[in-house]
């Protein structure tokens, strides 16, 4: 049985399964939590299958994000969005998106397993198209909790500013 609302702690993001382009280049998050503001995340540092930082023969496997954002989630609220943005000096583009109902992310929230991962789907025709060449479908990955309102972290929530990027059309 799902709890009809709770606290959950999203952190250890990771994107997979880009093109090495992608990987290389500034890579966000935004999370867009129902009809609540968004949040993003900083840069994600390219890391390679055994979990280090890129090697310098190219290996990269997938972008790890150390952020760390905490959601007041209620059972009736909006679908929780995760979109990818390629940020540059020019331009904010979505690549790629994934969402899940705010039902499913308290279930989630609640099992003992902690990582979940969530298959993409690309937005931009040029994205599109490698996914079909390739035959390998991104993912986002992340580790959900579900903390207890009464905890240090859960406290903690209220100091932390959320993160944003003012200067250009990425949403907050």
């Amino acid at each position: 049985m799902s709890k009809s609302n709770g606290l959950v702690e999203v952190a250890e993001l990771q994107v997979g399964n880009l093109d090495e382009m992608l990987i290389s280049g500034n890579l966000r998050i935004v999370i867009k939590p129902g009809s609540e503001q968004s949040v993003r995340t900083r840069t994600g540092m390219p890391l390679d299958s055994a979990g280090s930082p890129k090697s310098s023969n190219g290996e990269c496997c997938y972008l790890a994000f150390a952020d760390e954002f905490i959601f007041d989630v209620h059972q009736g609220d909006g679908a929780f969005v995760f979109s990818i943005y390629d940020c540059d000096a020019l331009m904010d583009d979505r690549i790629a998106s994934a969402s899940v109902p705010a039902k499913e992310l308290l279930s989630m929230a609640s099992q003992r397993r902690e990582y979940f991962s969530l298959e993409l789907n690309m937005e931009n025709q040029r994205w599109q198209r490698w996914e079909e060449i390739e035959g390998i479908h991104p993912f986002i990955a992340m580790r959900l909790i579900e903390l207890d309102p009464n905890s240090n972290r859960a406290k903690a929530r209220g100091r932390q500013p959320a993160l944003k990027r003012r200067a250009t059309g990425l949403p907050y």
